[in-house]
């Protein structure tokens, strides 16, 4: 949904934009500081969006736009080991995001701003790992 950085509608909200093309990147073109075109300009022929007209809504709707795949693997691996006759030891290793793949979340939707269409954050962590052990009788 990308919006522009002053409202022109005088509502105290948002705005959206025309939508005048699709505005997609080929995917070699594609990168966490750039991920769709962003021009506003009326003489570009490659524009994707237009600003509306002064007090105007713009016909661009809601979730429009694909940001980056999510990709992520978890494990998982238990045993019990015995001691003595009545304790045992369960322990547990969980593997968060085992491939510590990066997945970046989505670009930032406000254009006319010197951030727009920039990913600057991650929507998962980086690897992570957790050892539980307890006793049981």
């Amino acid at each position: 949904m990308p919006q522009i950085s002053v409202n022109r509608l005088n509502n105290g909200g948002y705005q959206l934009l025309d939508r005048v093309a699709n505005g997609s990147l080929a995917a070699n073109q594609r990168s966490y500081r750039h991920w769709f075109n962003t021009t506003l300009d009326p003489l570009d022929p490659a524009r994707a969006f237009a600003i509306p007209a002064l007090y105007q809504h713009g016909n661009s709707s809601f979730d429009i736009r694909r940001g980056p795949g999510l990709a992520s693997a978890d494990a998982a691996l238990g045993r019990r080991f015995p001691v003595g006759e009545r304790l045992r030891l369960p322990m547990r290793l969980d593997v968060f995001n085992l491939l510590n793949q990066t997945n970046f979340a989505l670009p930032n939707r406000i254009l006319r701003v010197e951030s727009a269409d920039i990913i600057s954050h991650t929507s998962t962590s980086a690897r992570q790992l957790e050892v539980l052990a307890r006793v049981k009788w």
